[in-house]
Order: C-alpha cells, then structure tokens, then sequence
C-alpha cells in the first residue's frame, strides 16, 4: 500500500515538472533564445528518459516479486492438492477393501452354516441307520451313535477354529489398512473372548468368567497369553462398556488411568503389551424381535502399543469395523449353539465351555 501511494506521489511529482520545464522550454522559443529551449527540451527528455527507467525498474522487481510469490503459492496449492488427492484415494481404497473384506466373512458365515446343516444331516442319516438295526441291543446302539455325535461336535470346534482364524486374519488386515491410510506405521493385536456362559441383555453377569480363546497368528506367535487367564466382566471397563454400548475405543491409557480407576483391566501384562484398545461385544442382536434379549458370547479386542502421544491410533471408523466383524462372529456362534443345543451331549457340556476346553490351535 506504502508503495503504491509513492509511486503515486512519483507520478504527481514527474507531472508537474514535466509542465513547468514545458513552460520553461517555450518562453527561449519566444524569445528567440533557442539554444536555451534547446537545453530544456534536452532536460525534459533526459529526465523523463531517467522517470521511466526509474519506474520501469520498481514495477519489474514488483512484477518478478509477485511472479516468485504467485509460484510458492501455486507449489504449495499443488503439493496440498496432490497430498489431499493420495489421501482421498487411500480412504477409497481402503472402503472398497473394508467391503470386499466383509463381503468375504459374510460368504465365509454363509459358508460355515452350510456345513453345519450337513454336518448335522450325515449325523441324523448315521443315528437313522443304527436305530434301524435290529441285530443291535440298545447299548450297543448308543455307542455307536454317541460316535458318530462325537465326530460331529469335534468338526463343529475344529470348523469355529477356522472361522476364528480366517476372520481374526481378515480383520487385523482390514485394521492395519486402516493405521497406513493414517499415516501410522503399527500393527493391531487381536483376540477373540468368550464367556463360559451365554449372557442376555439385562441378565446376571455374576460369576461369568471370561478366556482368550483365539489371536491372531503374529500375537499368538508373539507368546501373548491364550485360554490360561479367566477374566471378569467387573474386572475390565471395556467389556462393562461393551454390554451398553456397540464398542468402545481408548488411546493413551496410562499408569494414572489404571490407579485413578478411569481405566480398569485385570491383566497384569496390560501395561507392558498395549496403551490403546477397541472392543465390541460378539452378539446375536435380533433385530426383527426386539422384544427378546440380544445373546451375548464375548468380545473382540484390539489392542496396539503406541509411544507417539498426538497419535490416535483408534477412532470410529476403526471401532465400527471391530463392530461389523463381532456381530458375524455372533452369527455364527448363534449358529453354532442352535445345533449344539440339538444334541443329547448338549445337556452334559455347553458350548462355551466346550470351546474353552478346546486346545486346537492353527
């Protein structure tokens, strides 16, 4: 603005000089006094000549200053949209490989019932066939029946086993995608938890105890602990939460939110192993018949050791798609305990119990 108004002022000044040698120069024409008019004229072209030197220099280096001005802005604009661009595209990605992802556990889901149902129609066709021979007393009969139920129930833990192991594998994919579109270079650890009992919306949560039945390969491998520790629904904040709410995420827990009660977990490795967790219930929610109560089987918990502080490693998204991943879980558990419940052994071992009990691993 400075400069503007002094050009201005430049301008002013050249105008009336130029006038008064004009008036200058005319009067030795007049006069006859023409070598005088002669020198003004000179003068006047001589200064005029040094005005738009003068001026044409301060609006080339005004011109080149905003010239180099206009080309940071324009560099910067590029390398922003450039960047905004990349991070659209990485989020695109990423959506379309959240939806392929669960586009498979719901084919797997779809999958593991079918076996199920064929599981359990070879099982009803053998129990058909043995009570139909008439050479066979009824205790022999009952052993052979309770053989062929056996093998049922062990592909029935060994077919859950897969499950959990392709979809703990699919989700830790799907959340480590999820760190990279942040520009967060870690990994999440995941475990699947059960109850040893079925628990309903509302219903007593006393006594219920709680194991790590499956995780995925990398923390398994990693010695994190599986079905030795029982846990407590009292015990830990995130699985109290989790039967309110759909999930529930904390990043940067600290050694003063575990004193001051803030965060409560009764793992005593909590520390050591991670600072940042999301969680949602495995659940059958039955939606069509909101009068009933939801069936409650565990949880899925994710964890992560993060050092950086202004890093959030858990947000929304990343606990809704824990959510979407736990309420299939659910559905296949569901399942799963529909047949359970159908056999005879049922009335002797619950399912929960029987997964605990189970040591197949990978």
């Amino acid at each position: 603005m400075v400069k503007k108004s002094l050009l201005k002022g430049l301008a002013i000044v050249h105008g009336v000089l130029m006038l008064v040698l004009a008036v200058i120069a005319v009067i030795p024409i007049i006069s006859n006094e023409i070598d005088f008019g002669l020198a003004i004229v000179i003068a006047v072209i001589v200064f005029n000549g040094m005005f738009i030197i003068a001026a044409s220099f301060y609006l080339g280096r005004k011109s080149l200053n905003f010239e180099r001005s206009l080309k940071i802005k324009t560099e910067s604009y590029k390398r922003e949209t450039e960047h905004l661009k990349a991070s659209n595209n990485q989020q695109s990605n990423f959506t379309e490989k959240m939806l392929s992802i669960h586009r498979g556990m719901l084919r797997r889901l779809n999958t593991a019932a079918s076996k199920l149902y064929e599981g359990k129609r070879i099982l009803n066709d053998n129990v058909k066939r043995v009570n139909e021979k008439s050479n066979l007393c009824q205790e022999e009969k009952k052993g052979m029946c309770d053989v062929y139920k056996n093998d049922f129930i062990n592909s029935m833990l060994s077919g859950c086993n897969g499950f959990l192991r392709e979809t703990t594998s699919d989700l830790k994919n799907l959340l480590d995608s999820r760190l990279k579109v942040k520009g967060i270079d870690l990994e999440v650890s995941i475990a699947i938890k059960t109850f040893d009992r079925i628990v309903e919306s509302n219903g007593d949560t006393n006594g219920v105890e709680i194991r790590t039945i499956y995780r995925d390969r990398q923390s398994f491998q990693d010695g994190r602990e599986i079905r030795r520790v029982p846990y407590t629904i009292a015990g830990n904040t995130a699985f109290q939460e989790c039967l309110q709410d759909k999930h529930y995420f904390k990043n940067d827990i600290s050694q003063e939110d575990m004193i001051s009660g803030e965060y409560s977990n009764e793992n005593p490795a909590c520390p050591n192993n991670y600072n940042c967790v999301a969680v949602a219930p495995i659940a059958f929610i039955v939606d069509a018949e909101p009068h009933k109560p939801h069936r409650f089987y565990g949880y899925i918990a994710c964890d992560v050791m993060n050092l950086d502080p202004s890093v959030k490693v858990f947000d929304k998204q990343s606990a809704d798609v824990i959510y979407v991943a736990a309420n299939i879980v659910g559905i296949y558990l569901d399942e799963l305990r529909y047949q359970w419940e159908h056999l005879i052994i049922s009335n002797e071992v619950e399912l929960l119990k029987a997964i605990h009990a189970s040591e197949e691993r990978i």
